[in-house]
């Protein structure tokens, strides 16, 4: 039997995050089956809504995305 790799760090990449759903939903499994390695998530854009971007804005580091008890996502920024 094939054995599994117990990586150390896992970068999930995603190409546009608007509220963040598959990212998070990435991470949350990964760190089910990878409870002691550290999960990052990356995106090439992020934007708020389906709207045409109107202009690129300045890189994003440790961004949050969030859960409400409702089920409704939310990322800042």
């Amino acid at each position: 039997m094939p054995q599994i790799l117990r990586p150390a760090r896992i970068t999930v990449l995603d190409d546009v995050i608007t509220r963040g759903a598959t990212l998070l939903a990435c991470i949350i499994l990964l760190r089910e089956e990878f409870p002691v390695a550290e999960v990052r998530g990356f995106a090439v854009a992020r934007t708020k809504s389906i709207e045409p971007f109107e202009n690129v804005v300045e890189p994003v580091e440790d961004g949050t995305i969030t859960l409400s008890q409702d089920g409704w996502l939310d990322r800042e920024p």
